[in-house]
């Protein structure tokens, strides 16, 4: 008998990934921000940075506001018994026979 431990869903990992996309953002938007010869640009060109620099901060708190409240309702993954097989189980033997 064996016990496994159960696998997180991909939606738990939804906060890390706002998070890493906003400091893309804010990196993205900073280096190109902070270009020379930046406040000469074409308005719709600085418009562009304004708004990956503004995406990128409110991606940022809302990724940490869900971070922070999914770590106060966080709950241990359940244990479960993995499914029985014994044909597996007697392969396995066999090999650690050897």
């Amino acid at each position: 008998m064996k016990l496994v431990w159960s696998q997180p869903g991909p939606r738990e990992d939804r906060p890390r990934a706002l998070m890493l996309l906003a400091v893309v953002c804010m990196l993205l938007g900073g280096a190109l921000a902070g270009r020379p010869g930046i406040d000469e640009a074409p308005r719709p060109v600085r418009a562009a940075l304004a708004s990956l620099l503004a995406t990128g901060g409110l991606l940022f708190v809302v990724g940490g506001a869900a971070l922070v409240v999914r770590r106060g309702r966080r709950t241990p993954p359940p244990l479960t018994l993995a499914p029985s097989q014994p044909a597996l189980a007697s392969s396995e033997r066999e090999e650690e026979q050897r």
